[in-house]
This record gives C-alpha cells, structure tokens and sequence, in this order.
C-alpha cells in the first residue's frame, strides 16, 4: 500500500505557471469577440424590426451571415475549454494540440463573413464612382484570396507527411501573414476609397452637403475600424509569430465585420432624411435672404423616401407683389445627386 505522506510529498504544493503570452492572450480575444457578436445580435434584431419591406435575398444573407458569426463565436469559446475548464489543472494539456483545431476551422469560417461583407462594400464603391471597375479590380484579387488562400493554409495548419514540421510551420506562418496581409489591403482600400469618393467636388446643396458628411462618418466608422483592426492583426502576426498576440485582434474581426455592414444597413433611414426643399438663394448662392426669391418643394413621386425628379412646385416670397405659387417641372441637380449617393446606402 503506498503511504499517503510519501504520496502528499510527490505533489508540488503549488505550481507557478506564466501563460499570459498564450491562454492569456487568446482569452482577452476571446472577451472582445464575445461582445462584438453581442453587438452584431442587437443589430440582426433592430434590422428585421426596421426593414421589413427589404427584398428577401438580403434578409437571407443577413441570416446566413449571423449563423456563420454565430458558429465561429461557438469555435472560439470552444478553443479555450479543454485546457481552462475541462482538464484545468493537468499540465500536460497545455501543450497539446487540443483546442487548436477549432481555431483552424475559426479561420476559414471566418473569411467567409469578411469576403461577403467586403464584397458589399465593393459594391458600395461601384455604384458611387459611376459604376467604374477601377478600385472594383484592385479589390476583388484580395477578397479572392482570402478564400483561395484558405486551401494551403489548411494543408499545412492540418499536417500533412510529406511535410516535415519545421517546413511546414514556416510555410503556415508565410500563407497566414499573406492572409492578413490582404484582408488588411483590402479593408484600407475600401476606407480610403469611400472617404475620396465622398469628399469629391459635388454640386453645392447644403441638404446634399449633409448626406454626404453622413454617409462619410458611417465611412469612416464602419470600414476604418475592421481596417485598423486587420493592420494590428498582421503586424502581431509578423512581430510575433509565436505567441498568441494576434489572437486579441483576430478573434472579433469576424463580428466586427458583420457589425459594421449592420450599422450600414440600420443606418440608411437616418441618412436618407433629405429635405423636399430648397431656397432659390441657395441655388443662385445668394446668402442674403430677403434677396430669395422663393421656395422650391419637390413632391414625392412614390419612390418611398427618396426624391423624384419632375413636378416642383415654386413659391414667391411673402413679400413679394405677385405672391403666388407656380407649378413647375424641373430636374433638381441636387435630387440626381441625392438619389446617387441614397442608392449605395
């Protein structure tokens, strides 16, 4: 029988473990992706409510795209298990590959959410440069990539015999790094794209003025932080190849993604509020109003909240002898404007 004190003596009395570079690391990612895909929830929730009349096909995308966040959430949380609450305590767990394969799968999951958010985004792009292929062509080769790339990475990230281990992790270090090096390119591109495109000379309507300064602050904070966060997570990668650093910016890009392309699509009742009127000073840039000489209002032809060019309606300042109200029929350059820019939204 073995005697319990020899057995008391054999267990260290406390084991001093450092794993801030590892576990460490990959739980603070795994916290901010668990909140960004609370964001992303609220967001699928407020959307059916407000856009109820949207076309099916979008709804459905939405719907694929939240399963898809949602099992990558699920893959996440489940890479952290094993060694931190299934078999806490054992030592031997920690360096193991248990908990690896899910942040594997988490990879390709992943991508699949941020090429189809990017590809709205090049959309976006398309129709607000006058349907030009330009900035579209230098896109779709990096979203491309992203899901082309995914084969080796998974040949390699999987093991494979007629690969030795030390090849094979330099080869899926260098197919990772091209990963976020693209993902990376792309959100940049897509950021400085909007923001050129918004910021180019356009006609001077103070209403068309504001729908572009809100369109480019949704720019901005939507496609400038998934770029922010993509950089951060690249330049990780390659400063630290190692350690688990990326992990804090990597693991909630995925829900950053949907989130953001969220907050365009909830966004678009707050950006489409143009007013139907403008001053006929404003047109002339006269800034003298008693010199106006009178109000256009445009009237809506059916087209829900966006203005239609056609029937106005113009009326004479108060002041004025003849104060009357003529029908006209005019094609408002700030309606073509205001229609383009509503139409990416």
């Amino acid at each position: 029988m073995c005697d319990p004190d020899l057995a008391m003596a054999a267990v260290p009395a406390s084991l001093d473990l450092n794993l801030q570079s590892t576990y460490g690391l990959l739980l603070i990612g795994c916290f901010f992706s668990a909140a960004v895909w609370g964001v992303s929830l609220v967001q699928t929730f407020l959307y059916f409510m407000m856009y109820e009349k949207d076309p099916w096909k979008l709804k459905l995308l939405i719907l694929f795209l939240i399963a898809i966040d949602t099992a990558n959430e699920i893959l996440v949380l489940k890479s952290v298990w094993p060694a931190l609450i299934l078999h806490w305590g054992r030592v031997d767990v920690l360096g193991k590959s248990e908990g690896t394969i899910e942040l594997i799968h988490h990879v390709w999951v992943a991508a699949i959410v941020a090429a189809a958010v990017q590809s709205y985004y090049t959309w976006r792009i398309y129709i607000l440069s006058g349907r030009k292929l330009l900035i579209p062509c230098l896109l779709i080769p990096l979203i491309s990539w992203q899901i082309i790339g995914l084969a080796p990475y998974n040949f390699l990230a999987l093991g494979h015999a007629a690969v030795s281990a030390g090849k094979q992790t330099q080869q899926l270090t260098a197919v990772a790094i091209s990963l976020r090096a693209t993902g990376a390119a792309a959100d940049i591109l897509i950021a400085g794209s909007m923001v050129y495109l918004l910021t180019k000379p356009r006609a001077r309507f103070t209403s068309t003025q504001t729908l572009v300064f809100r369109l480019l602050i949704l720019s901005i904070n939507s496609g400038a932080w998934t770029a922010i966060l993509a950089v951060l997570d690249f330049i990780s990668i390659v400063a630290f190849p190692v350690y688990f650093t990326f992990c804090v910016f990597e693991l909630p890009i995925c829900s950053l993604y949907l989130s953001t392309l969220l907050v365009n699509l909830n966004a678009r009742k707050f950006l489409s509020t143009v007013p139907t009127s403008m001053d006929l000073a404003e047109m002339s840039g006269n800034r003298n109003p008693s010199e106006s000489a009178g109000t256009i209002h445009f009237r809506s032809q059916g087209h829900g909240h966006h203005l239609s060019t056609g029937t106005a309606y113009l009326s004479s300042h108060p002041d004025s002898e003849a104060s009357k109200v003529k029908k006209i029929t005019l094609a408002s350059p700030e309606d073509t404007e205001a229609e383009k820019l509503e139409e990416v939204v």
